[in-house]
């Protein structure tokens, strides 16, 4: 999410990572439809669904699938923001991809080090180490360095009978606001390999950068399709490697969603809709014409697919959003390219402060809907579970507007201007060696009390 990705005017004490486009405000827009559909579709699942009421009827079927469009539309967004804002500066010499480094540090590493801060200090105190007697019986510990560096959903490692990168929800059904940082992980990884090929994508246009981009989008249908269709053999494959039925369906699963294997191509599609916006030939085509027809066809086309596959049960239901991802990629570039509807309501004020929000909407909505509405919610009718609801909806978006105007902004400048000054790399890298050894000690002791299921 990813991890979601801010086109905002320069911070002070940026270099080559300012920008060299004009701001556009309809992707603030729809970076918050994105964070919206996973609030929307994660609270509706913890709050008016309960764990103990299944999604049937077709109103809770789509809603409850909103998270999947969400997160395919963040990292469709991610690929064609950093292209637009780096395709200049990253790939060209050590100063411009270590400015991209440090923006994207800024971005990302801040408000996730404070979600996570407090979430570590809650498991600390769940395992006995704050009162001085540690039960021994969950390793806090071994996961910790990769989750710091961003690394734990890179490949499926299975630690202590359960995924690595959802290791710490295992704990305590209260502590389970890591689960959304799988995204992070995979933002990451896309920030490592981007300034592989930016120069290469640079350079692509025409029917050139359209074989790129239908090559991709192909790949990505067929890696989700074939997942999809195989999920039984994917899972007895899982169950013989891994030894357990729990880490098969684990893998499964990690394989059709959660991997950077089949993101990477929403990523790559999201990357050459920017290239095609930054080399545009003249607007005059069919397109260009009526723009407001073909951006209504277009979103009327992934409404369908999204909701027909969904609620006639289709096993590509689970998927259709990734399978999507080249439409929902074209939407985007839509929204830039042409003045439209769909454009003008995407820049709104409201929809725009929404998606400046967005990262601290995606990492705080835990915190709103389960651990504030579900259980205000629980024993209601229908009708009280949805007003409690609505209610954690509201919660949600003042909550996150005020964490970024008071927190996440103020940290992102910091550490932009102060980032080179302050010779952080050589800190930050030194606390996380430190840490990690740390960890593994700790980790070695947990193991050896003997405690520890598996």
């Amino acid at each position: 999410m990813s991890a979601p990705v801010s086109l905002s005017t320069p911070e002070p004490g940026e270099r080559a990572v300012a920008l060299v486009h004009p701001h556009m405000r309809a992707l603030d827009g729809i970076r918050f439809i994105a964070a919206f559909c996973v609030l929307a579709g994660h609270g509706y699942g913890y709050v008016v669904l309960q764990p103990s009421i299944p999604a049937t009827d077709p109103i809770s079927t789509l809603l409850v699938s909103l998270p999947g469009l969400g997160m395919t539309l963040f990292f469709v967004l991610s690929g064609f923001v950093i292209h637009y804002n780096y395709h200049r500066t990253v790939g060209i010499g050590s100063s411009g991809n270590g400015d991209f480094f440090i923006a994207r540090f800024s971005r990302l590493y801040p408000l996730f080090l404070a979600v996570f801060a407090i979430e570590f200090i809650h498991m600390l105190w769940l395992e006995g180490y704050l009162s001085g007697a540690p039960l021994d019986d969950f390793d806090l510990f071994g996961p910790l360095p990769f989750f710091l560096s961003f690394t734990q959903t890179w490949l499926f490692i299975p630690f202590d009978g359960h995924p690595l990168y959802e290791h710490y929800g295992w704990l305590s059904s209260d502590a389970q606001a890591t689960g959304a940082m799988w995204s992070l992980s995979v933002e990451a990884l896309f920030y490592l390999v981007y300034p592989l090929f930016s120069i290469w994508l640079v350079r692509r246009r025409g029917k050139s950068l359209l074989a790129f981009a239908g090559a991709v989008a192909a790949v990505g249908i067929a890696y989700y399709a074939w997942g999809i269709y195989h999920v039984g053999a994917i899972q007895a494959w899982g169950i013989w490697f891994y030894g357990t039925a729990s880490l098969g369906q684990s893998f499964a699963g990690w394989v059709v969603f959660y991997s950077p294997v089949g993101r990477f191509s929403e990523f790559l599609l999201g990357a050459a809709a920017a290239q095609y916006y930054l080399s545009r030939p003249v607007q005059n085509g069919v397109v260009a014409r009526w723009p407001n027809g073909w951006t209504s066809a277009l979103l009327a086309g992934i409404a369908v697919w999204l909701i027909a596959t969904r609620l006639t049960g289709s096993p590509l239901g689970g998927v259709n959003a990734s399978i999507a991802a080249a439409a929902i990629s074209g939407f985007v570039l839509l929204a830039v390219l042409h003045r439209t509807w769909a454009s003008r309501l995407m820049s709104s004020r409201l929809l725009v402060k929404g998606g400046e929000a967005s990262y601290s909407l995606y990492l705080l909505h835990w915190y709103t809907m389960q651990v504030w509405a579900a259980p205000r919610a629980a024993g209601l009718g229908t009708l009280g579970r949805i007003a409690i609801y609505l209610a954690g909806i509201a919660l949600s978006l003042a909550l996150a507007r005020a964490v970024y105007l008071l927190f996440e902004r103020p940290a992102l400048r910091w550490l932009r201007a102060h980032f080179r000054p302050l010779r952080l790399h050589v800190v930050l890298g030194s606390l996380f060696v430190a840490t990690t050894l740390l960890c593994l000690v700790v980790s070695l002791h947990t193991h050896a009390a003997g405690h520890i299921p598996h």
